[in-house]
């Protein structure tokens, strides 16, 4: 008799964990309660120290140990702060571009002058742009009134720049006769750029000034306009990169 029933002991117990694992299931799936085992099995909480505040842990900051900067421990909790970008007022409007063949203009080249000297504090930025002229000829346009001048046009034009193989013999008297290469980077001929202002209510041409061709080469120029009105301001380019910033006279015309 006692052999009979030690033999059933072991089918008890499976027989016994398979209705807990069973209920167990069925608690957790079906009714959403916590798990049998995880009651059971579940960790003590950390002991505190009576009257102290709990540590705060940070990802990747053992207790109790201090983080050296640069450590991953240090860069774990740093947080980048955001650049502030240079505010521009809200002053011009973008408009559609002017296409020289349908507008009567007379043609005005305007000579790049030096900047007035004057305390900055006067101007306000109402625009700062990078342009790209790389994908073919490119043009934008925006549209604003100069009540009290000088506007001020600052650019820098940064051309796609290319590189001529070119074969010479030297003639030095230790390599007399070697054949040589020089590698010559240069602005490309295609790189150019024009900011052009138009009379807004004529659509005539009144001034322009840029890089490339009859304006030169020179990167960097500041173009003032020194007379009252409504204009257009219009920039155009081809094979190049272009920053522009435009300054106006805060006094008679930012509110």
């Amino acid at each position: 008799m006692d052999s009979k029933l030690s033999n059933r002991v072991p089918v008890i117990i499976v027989l016994v964990i398979g209705i807990i694992l069973l209920v167990d299931i069925i608690n957790v799936f079906v009714i959403g309660g916590p798990s049998f085992f995880s009651l059971i099995f579940k960790p003590g909480n950390a002991a505190s120290t009576s009257g102290t505040s709990p540590a705060m842990v940070f990802p990747g900051i053992s207790p109790g140990n201090n983080a050296s900067a640069g450590s991953p421990a240090s860069q774990a909790i740093f947080v980048p702060t955001t650049a502030i970008p240079v505010p521009t007022v809200k002053y011009v409007t973008v408009v559609t571009p002017i296409r020289e063949e349908t507008n009567n203009q007379s043609s005005l080249r305007i000579q790049s002058t030096s900047q007035p000297t004057q305390d900055q504090n006067d101007y306000a930025l109402i625009y700062s742009q990078d342009l790209s002229f790389l994908s073919g000829q490119n043009m934008t346009a925006v549209a604003f009134d100069v009540k009290e001048p000088p506007l001020i046009i600052n650019y820098n034009v940064f051309p796609v720049m290319v590189t001529d193989a070119m074969a010479f013999t030297n003639n030095s008297p230790s390599n007399k006769g070697r054949e040589e290469i020089i590698n010559n980077t240069r602005p490309s001929d295609f790189s150019r750029f024009t900011v052009t202002v138009y009379d807004r209510k004529s659509g005539g041409k009144i001034a322009q000034d840029g890089y490339g061709g009859l304006y030169g080469i020179t990167p960097q120029k500041t173009f003032v306009v020194r007379e009252a009105g409504s204009y257009i301001i219009q920039f155009e380019g081809e094979s190049t990169e272009v920053h522009v910033d435009m300054l106006l006279k805060r006094e008679g015309n930012i509110v």
